[in-house]
C-alpha cells in the first residue's frame, strides 16, 4: 500500500505539473513550444507514477500473501481435527472390541449377570428418561454415558426422539454424539456443585434434527465461543471436541451454538438428517 509520504509527494507533483501545462496553455505559446512542454509533463509523471505502480504490486502481495497464510492456517487446522477425529473412532473401536472379547468370555462361563452389566442392560431409566429411537448406535452410545454418570455421581436425564429413517453415518453418529457428552460429563466433573446434571433432548421436526443439551459447569470457568475452550488449561481436547461436532453439521446443512450461562452451558444443535 502507497505510504502517506509518497501520497503527498505525488499529490504536490501533478499539482505543479497541471499548473504548469495551464500557464503555457494560457500564454499562447507556438505549437512546437507547447508540443515539447507536453512531453517533459509526460516524461514528469513517469516518478509518481512508478510509485504507484510499485505500492500497487505492495499491495497486491501483502494480500496474496495474507490469502495463503490463512488459507494454510485453516489447512492445518482441518488436518488437526481429522488426525484426532480418527484418534477417537479408533478408540471407540478398541473399547467396543474389548467389551465384544469381555462378553464372550462371560458367556462362555455362563455369568448372564456380568454380561447385562456390561451391555447397560440394569442401568434404570428415571420417569423423565423417553427413548424412541430405533437407531442401535445412538442407543449404545446413551446407555454407556448413562453408566459413566452413575459412576460419577452426574444426573443425566434425556427425551430422545430419533427419526427412523435417516443418513447418518456410523462414524458421525458417534461423533457427534460422543464428543457432545464427552464434553458435558468432563464439564461436570470439573463443576464445585454436589449436583452435577446433563439434561439432553433429541427431536426432529421436517428434514431437521435438534439437539438441545444442558450441563452443569464452574462458574469460574470462561467458555470463549472464538477458540471454542474454556479458560482451564487442559481445555484442547474440549476445543476439538466442539470443532468436530460444528464440522459435521457443516456438512450436514446445519448449525450450532454454544452458550454460557455461569453454572450451565447449554448447546443447540440443528443439522440436516435426510440429503
Amino acid at each position: 500500500m502507497m505510504h502517506k509520504k509518497d501520497m503527498i509527494f505525488l499529490s504536490i507533483l501533478i499539482a505543479c505539473s497541471e499548473s504548469v501545462v495551464l500557464f503555457y496553455f494560457c500564454s499562447a505559446k507556438s505549437p512546437r513550444s507547447f508540443l515539447c512542454m507536453m512531453i517533459s509533463y509526460a516524461i514528469l509523471l513517469i516518478f509518481p507514477l512508478n510509485i504507484f505502480l510499485a505500492s500497487l504490486r505492495e499491495h497486491r502481495t501483502g494480500t496474496s500473501l495474507s490469502t495463503l497464510e490463512t488459507t494454510e492456517e485453516s489447512s492445518k487446522q482441518q488436518r488437526e481435527i481429522e488426525q484426532f477425529t480418527h484418534k477417537q473412532l479408533k478408540l471407540h473401536k478398541n473399547n467396543f472390541t474389548q467389551k465384544l472379547k469381555e462378553l464372550y468370555i462371560l458367556l462362555e462361563q455362563n455369568d448372564l449377570t456380568t454380561a447385562q452389566k456390561i451391555l447397560g442392560e440394569q442401568i434404570p431409566l428415571k420417569d423423565t428418561d423417553i427413548i424412541c429411537c430405533t437407531n442401535s448406535i445412538v442407543d449404545g452410545i446413551l446407555q454407556s454415558k448413562k453408566s459413566e454418570c452413575i459412576q460419577h455421581n452426574i444426573s443425566f436425564e434425556y427425551t430422545i426422539l430419533f427419526p427412523e429413517k435417516n443418513d447418518f453415518s456410523f462414524s458421525v453418529l458417534i461423533s457427534l454424539f460422543s464428543n457432545l457428552l464427552d464434553n458435558a460429563i468432563e464439564s461436570c466433573q470439573m463443576a464445585s456443585s454436589l449436583n452435577p446434571k446433563i439434561e439432553l433432548s433429541i427431536d426432529y421436526k421436517g428434514d431437521f434434527l435438534i439437539i438441545f443439551m444442558q450441563n452443569t459447569k464452574e462458574t469460574a470457568l470462561i467458555f470463549n465461543s472464538l477458540a471454542r475452550k474454556t479458560t482451564k488449561s487442559d481445555s484442547l481436547s474440549h476445543g476439538f471436541g466442539l470443532s468436530i461436532i460444528e464440522e459435521i453439521v457443516k456438512s450436514y446443512d446445519g448449525f450450532c451454538e454454544w452458550e454460557d450461562r455461569g453454572n450451565i452451558f447449554e448447546s443447540r444443535i440443528m443439522l440436516r438428517y435426510l440429503l
